[in-house]
């Protein structure tokens, strides 16, 4: 986590959020550009400007927002996918900045590819079968897929399958 002014400008950043962005203090980042030090860029290099940063938005129209689909960029140049969500701070009224929750969703991001490479082979098999399958929920007393065979069978009556 970390807290930038109206400038974008650090005010402070947790232990948590050092470990995460690989600075060694906080001083490494007070009074600097947090959009220009870990936001600047997408993941294929391609500058983010701070009119389509997110964080900056909060910064101009004081209201929350969310991101899943983004980098931020390590003290050492490595990159993360990122999820944050940065939320507006007021002080008598007035917009003064916001503070920005971040997660490395690394793991996470694995984790989908890993299971849409599964479904994509599951899919790949059952849709190429020649065999008859039939995927029931019997709680539900339902079919859950079937193969296309069975299904182009059962749409002409009296052929032989």
């Amino acid at each position: 986590m970390y807290g930038v002014d109206r400038h974008g400008n650090c005010n402070f950043c947790n232990p948590a959020g050092l470990k995460i962005l690989g600075f060694e203090t906080d001083r490494d980042l007070i009074g600097k550009n947090m959009h220009s030090l870990i936001h600047h860029s997408l993941s294929d290099g391609m500058p983010v400007p701070d009119s389509e940063c997110k964080i900056y938005k909060t910064l101009r129209s004081g209201e929350a927002s969310h991101a899943d689909d983004e980098v931020m960029w390590r003290a050492d140049g490595s990159q993360f996918p990122s999820e944050y969500t940065s939320h507006p701070v007021h002080r008598d009224g007035e917009l003064v900045g916001c503070v920005v929750s971040f997660l490395d969703i690394t793991q996470r991001k694995l984790s989908e590819e890993t299971l849409r490479q599964s479904e994509a082979l599951y899919r790949g098999i059952f849709d190429n079968s020649n065999e008859a399958i039939l995927l029931s929920c019997p709680s539900e007393d339902r079919f859950l897929d079937v193969t296309p065979p069975p299904a182009a069978c059962w749409d002409s009556p009296g052929t032989n399958c």
